[in-house]
C-alpha cells in the first residue's frame, strides 16, 4: 500500500513526513562545531552537566538555551582557538607568532604561548590559518594501511 522503501527510512528522509528540520540558530552552529573536549568543558563551565545528555546535539541545544549566549559563543570561540593550538608544537607556535606579529617574547612554556595567540587580536586570523590547514593536512598524508606498508620496493 504507501510503503516507504527501507533504504528512506534508514536515511532519516521521512522522519518528520513532509516537516523539515528546525533550522540551528548561530549559537547551535558555533557550538556544533566545537570539538567534544571543548564542548563538554564549556558545558561543565556553565553548569550543564554533559553525561545527563544523550547525545551531542542535546548538549548544543541546552547550552544555546542557556541565557547571555553572546557571551557563551565568544568563549567558545575563545577556547577552540585554545584547544587548537595547545595541539601544536612550541615551534609551530612561535611561527603562528611570527606571522601575526604577535610578541613571544620571553615565553618558554607552551601554555603562556597558547594564552598570548589565544589573547592576540589577530586571534581569529590565527583560528582561519589553523582551520585551513587542517584539511591540506590530511589531503597530503598518503593514506597506507599495515599490508601495504610492508611491501618491500626494492
Amino acid at each position: 500500500m504507501n510503503e516507504l522503501p527501507q533504504s528512506l527510512i534508514c536515511l532519516g528522509a521521512v522522519r518528520g513526513r513532509g516537516r523539515k528540520p528546525p533550522t540551528p540558530t548561530p549559537v547551535e552552529e558555533i557550538l556544533s562545531i566545537l570539538p567534544e573536549d571543548v564542548l563538554f568543558e564549556l558545558a561543565r563551565t556553565h553548569g550543564v552537566e554533559p553525561d545527563l545528555h544523550r547525545d551531542r546535539g542535546s548538549l548544543v541545544a541546552a547550552l544555546a538555551a542557556l541565557p547571555d549566549s553572546d557571551h557563551l559563543t565568544a568563549e567558545a570561540d575563545r577556547r577552540n582557538i585554545a584547544y587548537r593550538l595547545g595541539r601544536l608544537r612550541p615551534r609551530q607556535l612561535r611561527e603562528l607568532g611570527e606571522r601575526h606579529r604577535v610578541s613571544l617574547h620571553g615565553l618558554r612554556r607552551k601554555s603562556d604561548l597558547v594564552e598570548a595567540l589565544t589573547d592576540a587580536p589577530d586571534s581569529s586570523a590565527i583560528l582561519m590559518e589553523l582551520e585551513a590547514s587542517v584539511p591540506a593536512e590530511r589531503e597530503a598524508t598518503p593514506c597506507y594501511g599495515e599490508r601495504q606498508m610492508a611491501i618491500n620496493v626494492a
